[in-house]
């Protein structure tokens, strides 16, 4: 998909570099690893949008959205940057989650995005952005039938690096493979990342 990516070095960022080392990890998903390395992936000089060059912050989610209501997209390099890094996290989680409902003062359970940038403002503009504070529950079908699937993937994958603890992600019937196939992220994702 990223004919970029395939000519990658083999050099490793910190993060591949540990899931590589993992035990067990079958060859495909070490290929994977190299071949999306963020580290390798140039950014052409004409580039303009957001870019992604420390850690990823408060700072950068906001940076993102700004970016994405200008309507620029983000450069391949940087996608790999957050999905590098939600991976190591959505790796690490269990298949079903527990929240301890106790503990919060309120959480916000949001469903149905299908790729409406627009409804994922409205919301995060309505009722703050994701923090420890104000935990999200986002119930699937985040992509397919809105023309902004990517980008509503990607902040709610930054908002689960900054928040893993007050994020959560659950996949609804639009994140199998087969129906991002049919109703469009695949061509979206192909189209804005490669």
């Amino acid at each position: 998909m990223f004919d970029k990516l395939l000519k990658a070095s083999e050099t490793l960022s910190p993060s591949v570099a540990k899931l590589l080392q993992k035990a067990g990890l079958p060859v495909e998903e070490k290929e994977l690893l190299k071949s999306t390395n963020p580290d390798n992936i140039p950014v052409e000089s004409s580039y303009r949008g957001p870019r992604i060059d420390g850690p990823i912050t408060r700072k950068t989610l906001v940076d993102l959205i700004e970016a994405f209501q200008q309507g620029q997209v983000l450069h391949e390099k940087y996608v790999c940057v957050i999905l590098h890094q939600a991976r190591v996290i959505l790796k690490s989680l269990p298949n079903f989650n527990h929240i301890d409902l106790s503990v919060l003062r309120h959480i916000h359970i949001i469903g149905d995005l299908h790729g409406q940038l627009a409804d994922l403002l409205h919301i995060f503009n309505a009722n703050g952005l994701p923090s420890t504070d104000n935990p999200y529950i986002f119930n699937g079908d985040f992509v397919d039938r809105g023309h902004n699937s990517v980008e509503v993937i990607l902040l709610l994958m930054t908002s689960l690096v900054l928040y893993p603890s007050s994020v959560f992600l659950n996949r609804g019937n639009h994140e199998d493979i087969m129906v991002t196939v049919r109703y469009g992220f695949q061509n979206e994702v192909i189209q804005k990342c490669s």
